[in-house]
């Protein structure tokens, strides 16, 4: 019995994981528009602050102004990819909570946690929630009910693999 329950939490906590991916590639992409905005910043003012010296330092030229765009340029490419890459999970987690019934409480509490990356306060807030307990109580069988079909459990077994080979190289 207990196995059982530890094998249920095992897949409960990949499936947490697979479904958490898509707001980290947010996440990345705000941080990388972030970095673009300050670098854009940046380049309104690309002196700053000069020591004058009436010494001559040395004669090679700078990378001036020509590698903030070469920057700019990189972010923009990372910044697309990155979204690509946001947009391709979305629809992967997308696939999976088709599972459940598009009127389900359990999927709504796990499309506002996992996709539109609400805290539990918030979902408590906007659920009309009484108690936490009844958070985790819809988040569990949200997660349980879609453990129950094979497809799922192949996708988060082959996600669990690639996972532990990356970490083991």
């Amino acid at each position: 019995m207990e196995k059982e329950n530890q094998e249920q939490l095992h897949k409960r906590n990949m499936l947490r994981n697979y479904l958490k991916r898509y707001r980290k590639a947010e996440n990345n992409v705000e941080i990388l528009r972030c970095r673009r905005n300050n670098l854009i910043e940046d380049m309104k003012y690309p002196l700053g602050t000069q020591n004058i010296s009436s010494l001559p330092n040395n004669n090679e030229p700078g990378a001036g102004a020509a590698s903030y765009i070469f920057r700019q340029s990189e972010l923009e490419e990372r910044i697309y990819a990155q979204e690509c890459e946001a947009k391709k999970i979305m629809l992967q987690i997308m696939d999976i909570m088709d599972f459940l019934p598009a009127d389900s409480e359990n999927r709504s509490v796990l499309e506002l946690k996992y996709i539109d990356g609400h805290s539990d306060k918030d979902i408590i807030q906007i659920k009309f929630y009484a108690h936490r307990s009844t958070l985790s109580y819809h988040l569990a069988n949200g997660l349980d009910e879609l453990l129950q079909y094979a497809k799922v459990q192949k996708i988060i077994k082959e996600f669990d693999d690639e996972n532990s080979t990356e970490e083991s190289e």
